[in-house]
């Protein structure tokens, strides 16, 4: 165990001289000796630098996969929960706000992301970009504005002679794939809503299903 995540060299040394990152290997470690058939991770890989990530990942899959192991994790990293879950919990001041797969929650928000900056963020006028056809949604953070739409070829030209109509100033335009940042921020971060509620992030919790 200690040889697969990267710790056999140092079987003789003192706990107490190992790195945070090591430490974090050597709990998971001792988690895997019992070959449980439910894991609880909270964090699992917090502190330890990106190619520690993806042995420790590498690792939890294999036994995933040879001991029909169930994982629960909680993570603040969407890239793990995108690559490594079946399913995920949004959750945000410890109550579940959106569950589903990676590529549901994708596309519960939209099909593509259009963002621009602007010199001067009108809340008020950019709010009314929720009403172009095709658009789910509107993201103002600072002066940079997210609008995800579900057809870009119809939402787009649209989008633009709404900006140039209303005065709205920007630099440039950006069209990209739904992430599933955009996903958390839409649920459980800060955005402009038809209620002008906005709420702090805080968490996801991350779940892989055996087999």
């Amino acid at each position: 165990m200690l040889d697969r995540l990267g710790l056999y060299e140092v079987r003789n040394d003192l706990v107490k001289t190992f790195s945070g990152g090591m430490i974090r290997r050597l709990e998971i470690a001792c988690a895997l000796l019992t070959m449980p058939k439910i894991l609880f991770l909270d964090e699992p890989t917090i502190g330890l630098d990106p190619v520690a990530r993806k042995t420790v990942w590498e690792e939890l899959r294999k036994f995933k996969e040879e001991h029909e192991m169930t994982i629960f994790f909680t993570t603040h990293y969407m890239d793990e929960a995108d690559i490594y879950s079946d399913k995920i919990a949004l959750i945000d001041k410890g109550k579940v706000v959106k569950i589903g797969t990676s590529e549901e929650l994708k596309r519960s928000i939209g099909n593509v992301i259009v963002s621009f900056e602007v010199e001067d963020a009108n809340s008020e006028v950019l709010n009314k970009i929720k009403y172009i056809s095709n658009v789910e949604d509107v993201i103002v953070k600072n002066n940079q504005v997210t609008v995800i739409v579900k057809d870009v070829d119809t939402a787009l030209p649209t989008l633009i002679d709404f900006i140039r109509n209303n005065g709205v100033k920007y630099k440039r335009i950006e069209i990209r794939e739904i992430t599933l940042d955009d996903v958390f921020i839409k649920y459980v971060g800060s955005s402009i809503d038809v209620r002008g509620r906005s709420s702090e992030v805080r968490q996801v919790r991350s779940r892989i299903r055996s087999g």
